[in-house]
């Protein structure tokens, strides 16, 4: 997205918010995004956004300190490569089953701080029809599209989940790993102020739930979490009834999230726009491994050498080549010294023959032979220097037998 010069759209009352809680200052706002544009070389690897207004969020985010800022922003692109199963095609159209199952929603109004709030509904997921991650991903981009709006990066939203209807299935849907990556990609990643996290219709198995979820909480978020029930008088304490749909005592016509969806979809674009900075994708481990070294370079340790070039040390090697001391030949090569010969080779002094080597018992060697020093004779022969071998084993050459 090419940059354009920023104009502030807030208040002077929300300026001065700004300025009492995120220690931004007119006067020195340019030079803070300079500063943060300009540690872009610390991550040459990362395809940074970097006009004014989008830097801003993780500036205010961040209260303006500049290496926090930052940091946040590396790690936006880096869950952003990571988490695929959540960050794949994301586009306000890959998230219509849910949002047409009215699974989330953001409210129309903002609350008396001026805070959006941000509902979602656990039990209008149908985990048959698709995964968890498709309902974070749909959060996400909900709250990718509220930070458009600068009074929402000042104000910051409000949270309120609704689990009535939280079944087994859903449990089993979700785990440790979702749970983490949710809330490392929702907590860590995006620059966003969360003021508060209100649940409502709690049935018991929310506590098996919020079992997965708690221990990747922050100090901060944890003490913003409240628990209501079905108590909907806790809930208005805290959500003005005005703003609120009939579905939890508000005065506001039933849940309906037709509008909303309708101004996700004609984000599309935006969403294709920001998708296009990052990080590249990680390479698997299969095609690392796959990928032959350069020419004329020797192959990383555990890898195999290509034809022509000579194996590192401990590698096995390449067809036609020597084997190193201790290495099984290849056929036809004659084998090391102390290595085990190939079939059809006759064993080295000292060494036991090979399969398919033995004579037959009863037999004496082949090709009227004796048998090498140290080696037990077949049956019928007499054992070498007039000594009987030990039960089982030959007598070590020069050694007297055992008794």
């Amino acid at each position: 997205m090419s940059d354009t010069s920023y104009v502030c759209t807030l208040s002077e009352k929300l300026q001065q918010k700004a300025k009492d809680e995120l220690n931004e200052d007119t006067a020195t706002r340019d030079e803070a995004i300079v500063a943060l544009r300009n540690k872009f070389t610390d991550r040459s690897d990362i395809k940074f956004r970097s006009d004014s207004a989008f830097l801003l969020r993780f500036l205010r985010a961040k209260k303006f300190d500049v290496d926090r800022a930052f940091k946040t922003m590396v790690k936006y692109y880096e869950v952003r490569r990571d988490y695929r199963d959540i960050f794949d095609n994301f586009l306000p159209s890959s998230a219509m089953p849910v949002w047409n199952d009215g699974v989330s929603h953001v409210l129309p109004d903002k609350d008396k701080e001026g805070r959006r709030v941000l509902l979602y509904r656990v039990g209008k997921w149908d985990p048959n029809k698709y995964p968890g991650f498709d309902c974070i991903r749909a959060i996400l981009m909900c709250m990718e599209k509220l930070l458009e709006d600068e009074e929402v990066q000042i104000n910051g939203i409000v949270f309120l989940g609704d689990y009535e209807g939280l079944s087994m299935t859903h449990l089993t849907n979700i785990g440790p790993s979702f749970a983490r990556k949710t809330i490392d990609t929702i907590q860590n990643a995006f620059p966003m102020r969360f003021k508060a996290s209100h649940y409502v219709n709690e049935p018991k198995l929310f506590e098996a739930a919020f079992a997965f979820f708690k221990p990747f909480l922050n100090d901060k978020l944890k003490k913003r979490v409240i628990f209501h029930g079905d108590d909907m008088d806790s809930l208005h304490s805290h959500v003005p009834v005005d703003i609120l749909p009939s579905d939890y005592g508000g005065s506001k016509p039933t849940f309906d999230n037709t509008q909303w969806v309708q101004e996700m979809l004609a984000s599309e674009k935006l969403f294709k726009d920001n998708n296009e900075y990052g990080l590249p994708p990680k390479r698997s481990l299969r095609t690392r491994l796959r990928q032959p070294p350069s020419q004329g370079q020797p192959p990383s340790q555990g890898q195999q050498p290509s034809q022509g070039q000579p194996p590192s040390q401990g590698q096995q090697p390449s067809q036609e080549q020597p084997p190193s001391q201790g290495q099984q030949p290849s056929q036809g090569q004659p084998p090391s010294q102390g290595q085990q010969p190939s079939q059809g080779q006759p064993p080295s002094q000292g060494q036991q023959p090979s399969q398919g080597q033995p004579p037959s018992q009863g037999q004496p060697p082949s090709q009227g032979q004796p048998p090498s020093q140290g080696q037990q004779p077949s049956q019928g022969q007499p054992p070498s220097q007039g000594q009987p071998p030990s039960q089982g084993q030959p007598p070590s050459l020069g050694q007297p037998p055992s008794q």
